[in-house]
């Protein structure tokens, strides 16, 4: 038995070995490769200039003005294959997370009555992340089948949009930084700016939302999942499920921040009109929906509208930086 067991451990701290000597090269290997484009940049382009030029005063005309000619210009005559692929990408991560989540409520609902450390917690974790996950995924599928009559079909193809890109890396860690104190007042200062208006007692409300429900989720969802990748410190051989885990809280790792192109097109429509700035990008993001479905078809229009990027945004609402540059500053 003895020598049977140490056969096993040597070859589960073998596989240990490997496994760390797989991540050191790919540090490694990355790093040179940045070395070799960086000296392939330089050698093309030059180095960078050592005094930046002052920048002298400009006009930014914006338009909201959207047809064929538009959306065309910007995201192309056809749907491009770069296009399918980050939607495709997108919509595979929302898949597997659903399925992953699911499960994982499922398997831990098996485990009811068990007496393990952090049994209550996992199963409120669990379940919280399968409830959504499942929200979710029925708001997709009823947006995409048939939109209610007061949700409109150009409004549903945006809850499309937000319940997939949330639904690729939905987990309850994106409650953490809810534990940072500006970032919940910043979410109770949006919350109290809301149609019903400013006021004490939806301010309170916020703050009972926040302190007495997000912040303890937040510290809970940070415990159960590292105690769910308990596997990680221990020399032992991973299982399949382990590599899922491992890839699944990486994933949501990556989530956690939110939607980064979301806030940075919500930036601009402050910047244009921040008095009413969720108003004015609701509107012309129905407008934008709409004429992507009218230019290209209901199904690639929803694609080119889930995948439109920051980048798109300004080339719709800015025509001059479809054709031609910015103008270079002078001395």
């Amino acid at each position: 038995m003895r020598t049977v067991a140490s056969w096993e451990s040597l070859a589960v701290a073998g596989v240990t070995v490997h496994r760390d000597w797989l991540l050191v090269n790919s540090i490694f290997l990355g790093i040179l490769m940045y070395c070799v484009f960086f000296f392939i940049h330089v050698s093309i382009h030059g180095k960078p200039q050592a005094e930046t030029p002052k920048l002298e005063s400009m006009d930014v005309r914006v338009s909201t003005d959207l047809s064929d000619a538009d959306v065309r210009a910007v995201f192309g005559e056809s749907v491009m294959l770069s296009r399918v692929a980050a939607f495709t990408w997108l919509s595979g991560r929302a898949v597997a997370n659903l399925l992953y989540l699911s499960y994982n409520a499922f398997k831990t609902g098996k485990t009811l009555y068990t007496q393990r450390a952090w049994n209550l917690e996992c199963k409120i974790v669990a379940y919280g992340e399968g409830v959504f996950a499942l929200a979710f995924f029925f708001t997709i599928l009823t947006n995409l089948i048939r939109p209610s009559k007061e949700v409109g079909v150009n409004q549903g193809r945006l809850n499309v949009r937000g319940a997939l890109s949330a639904l690729a890396n939905f987990s309850i860690l994106k409650c953490i930084p809810l534990v940072n104190p500006a970032k919940a007042m910043e979410v109770m200062s949006k919350l109290q700016a809301t149609r019903y208006g400013p006021g004490f007692f939806l301010y309170a409300a916020a703050a009972c939302y926040l302190i007495l429900i997000m912040l303890p989720l937040a510290l809970m969802a940070v415990l159960v999942k590292v105690s769910q990748l308990h596997f990680i410190t221990q020399a032992v051989q991973w299982t399949p499920w382990d590599y899922f885990a491992f890839a699944f809280f990486i994933n949501a790792l990556a989530g956690i921040p939110g939607n980064v192109d979301h806030d940075r097109i919500s930036a601009m429509f402050r910047l244009i009109n921040a008095a009413e700035a969720e108003t004015f990008e609701r509107r012309y993001m129905l407008k934008v929906a709409e004429q992507l479905a009218d230019s290209y078809g209901d199904w690639i229009g929803i694609v080119m509208l889930i995948t439109m990027s920051p980048t798109d945004v300004c080339q719709l609402l800015n025509k001059g930086n479809r054709t031609q540059p910015l103008p270079e500053p002078t001395d």
